[in-house]
């Protein structure tokens, strides 16, 4: 009876400890996925700054300049878009263990796409380097580009000039078709979020960098770009 005792008392230390491993674990993955979701919120913010920087800086711009032929609209730009600004998509398989296959989704489209437009800006930069340097050897740094639009145009070459108009376009296109693809991604992840933890424990979704003026500035431009 006493070993029926002793073995009884085992199993059921064995047990509590074997629920006792399985609830502290159930926490521990509970702490990571918080952790793993507030820093792609994070990392989702810097990533939709950039993009609401980049998006009124080239409005600005392409505005200021819109009687230049469109290849000398576009001025090279220094905003920052790291290269090492990426979310961790293995953290995130948590979302979806609670059915959001089209958010992950739309995070892996966010993520690719920001880190296209920093190819897209650098390609861009290099051809506005080359084209400014052409106009300064043929002695146009301080000449109007509209009463002097033959002058520019034949110290530029016709396949850098169809490089910049073709950047042009696709920049013009990116800004004015995926600024809400970062605000509903982002919206969607934090709800999520909030779903799962306490408000107070969840980062707010921002646009991180940015003047709130120029996440409500509306796109201008008349180019029909869609």
């Amino acid at each position: 009876m006493i070993a029926f005792s002793t073995l009884f008392g085992s199993f059921v230390g064995a047990g509590l400890a074997f629920l006792s491993n399985r609830y502290f674990d159930h926490v521990e993955q509970k702490r990571a996925n918080l952790a793993a979701g507030n820093m792609a919120i994070s990392i989702l913010s810097k990533q939709y700054g950039d993009f609401v920087i980049f998006r009124a800086h080239l409005q600005a711009e392409a505005t200021t300049k819109n009687k230049y032929p469109d290849w000398l609209q576009i001025s090279p730009s220094f905003l920052s878009f790291s290269e090492w600004l990426v979310i961790d998509m293995k953290s995130l398989t948590f979302i979806l263990n609670q059915g959001k296959r089209e958010l992950f989704a739309r995070l892996l489209d966010v993520q690719a796409r920001y880190e296209d437009l920093r190819r897209l800006m650098e390609i861009n930069n290099e051809a506005c380097v080359a084209r400014d340097d052409a106009i300064m050897q043929a002695g146009l740094a301080e000449a109007d580009p509209i009463t002097e639009q033959y002058r520019f145009e034949a110290a530029v070459n016709a396949t850098l000039k169809a490089k910049l108009t073709s950047a042009n376009a696709a920049l013009r296109h990116r800004a004015k078709n995926e600024f809400f693809n970062y605000q509903t991604t982002g919206q969607e992840l934090r709800g999520l979020m909030i779903s799962l933890y306490r408000v107070t424990e969840v980062m707010t979704f921002t646009a991180m960098g940015a003047k709130k003026e120029l996440v409500n500035e509306p796109w201008r431009l008349d180019h029909d770009e869609s």
